[in-house]
């Protein structure tokens, strides 16, 4: 009788422990992402914009130049498919070196990126913003010519902006 009592108690937790485990497997359809919005913003164009139906898919940075080392950079998505695009929070700045060649900016000690995905709906406009002096620090971000780097659904894009009076 005892031996009985222990089996069922023991497969009464081995069934509770596998119960719990296939949740937790089954689970990444309910694993919701919070997107704080100071870091990261998507923003659906209206459908009456004339550009959101070009067929092109593009990055820019608003008109002029901006401070050196700025506390935010807003990075225009213009999405003018019909398709979806995915990309993450995880961003590179390069800067124009005097010789004309490309030279990506080094990342602060321990710099890390919230892992998920972030979506730009077909035929709408939305925003990146970054935080460039949290990931590489004032002193890196001085007067010049840089551009911003993504991967969008597996292909680089980039969006050119100058910092200071260039």
């Amino acid at each position: 009788m005892k031996r009985m009592l222990c089996t069922m108690v023991w497969l009464g937790i081995c069934a509770a422990l596998v119960g719990c485990t296939t949740s937790a497997i089954e689970g990444p359809e309910t694993v919701s992402h919070h997107v704080d919005p100071s870091s990261s913003v998507s923003d659906p164009a209206s459908s009456e914009d004339p550009g959101a139906y070009d067929g092109e898919f593009s990055l820019s940075v608003g008109e002029g130049a901006l401070p050196a080392a700025p506390e935010e950079i807003v990075i225009q998505i213009h999405n003018g498919t019909d398709e979806e695009f995915s990309y993450g929070e995880a961003y590179w700045l390069e800067r124009l070196s005097d010789n004309g060649k490309w030279e990506m900016l080094e990342y602060l000690p321990d710099t890390a990126w919230h892992d998920i995905g972030i979506l730009s709906a077909p035929h709408s406009q939305s925003e990146h913003r970054i935080h460039p002096v949290n990931y590489y620090g004032k002193e890196a971000l001085t007067q010049g010519h840089y551009r911003y780097g993504n991967t969008f659904n597996g292909e680089t894009y980039y969006a050119e902006f100058d910092l200071g009076e260039v």
